[in-house]
């Protein structure tokens, strides 16, 4: 009896250090994943930090000496799809539109690339962005009326430009695209 005893106190003991010694290495392993995680944080906060610096570095330059090509294109391209754009709404307590029917309504005259439905489930008023094939087709239908009678389309330029005043068209593209990223303006 006192050998089962001391046998089961051995046992009991061993298995104690077999414990602690898990959380000894439960621990160590904790703490080498501390100190990892601290390095990749500082790393990508390095990295973010080094990215600003350039992007500041690349804009100050882009300031004082015009635009970049690829900068240039890419306003110029935004600035062109939104002068495309025409903004349509109607009232849909008396009929509704669908984006097929928008979408034979426009293609008599021009070519339609694509309708973008913002909420059709207003109560007072829906908005719907097309987008035609060039700014003079998007300046057409804004000066006319289409529709049916009962509830005809309200379409007006989503981007406002004089004609020959391509540099504001574009600083108004650009701020309007601010606005509506940050949550802000009527896109």
């Amino acid at each position: 009896m006192r050998e089962d005893l001391e046998r089961k106190e051995k046992q009991t003991t061993r298995s104690r250090n077999e414990e602690q010694e898990a959380r000894a290495r439960l621990k160590e392993e904790l703490e080498a994943l501390r100190t990892r995680a601290q390095q990749e944080q500082q790393q990508k906060q390095q990295a973010a930090n080094a990215a600003a610096a350039a992007n500041a570095a690349t804009s100050a330059v882009a300031s004082t000496s015009g635009r970049t090509a690829a900068g240039d294109n890419s306003d110029d391209d935004t600035t062109q799809l939104l002068m495309r754009t025409v903004k349509v709404t109607w009232d849909p307590t008396i009929s509704n539109y669908s984006t097929d029917c928008l979408r034979q309504i426009f293609s008599n005259g021009w070519s339609v690339e694509d309708i973008i439905l913002k909420d059709t489930h207003k109560r007072k008023k829906v908005s719907v962005l097309v987008v035609l094939n060039s700014t003079a087709a998007a300046q057409q239908a804004a000066q006319e009326v289409h529709g049916h009678i009962d509830n005809p389309l309200l379409i007006t330029p989503y981007l406002k430009v004089i004609p020959g005043d391509v540099q504001q068209g574009q600083q108004q593209g650009q701020q309007l695209l601010l606005a509506t990223w940050c949550g802000r303006g009527s896109a």
